[in-house]
């Protein structure tokens, strides 16, 4: 099963998002047993997060992967 880690950042010059997925790619495989392939770099406020303000793991998942499949 793929790790897929989907960051928020303002960078909107793909280099700088590239590198800063590179640096989180290095810094998960490099601290932990897993060894990340997938890092997506998107705009704020992406990342759909609940009334209370959590992370909604469930909703982010099928929205990265509506747009991974749009993408084929």
């Amino acid at each position: 099963e793929d790790v897929v880690i989907v960051a928020e950042s303002e960078k909107v010059d793909q280099d700088s998002r590239n590198e800063l997925a590179d640096r989180i790619r290095q810094q998960v495989t490099k601290n932990s047993p897993v060894s990340l392939r997938f890092v997506k770099i998107v705009d704020p406020q992406w990342i759909i997060k609940t009334s209370s303000g959590k992370v909604s793991r469930n909703a982010n998942r099928d929205k990265y992967l509506a747009e991974q499949h749009s993408k084929q």
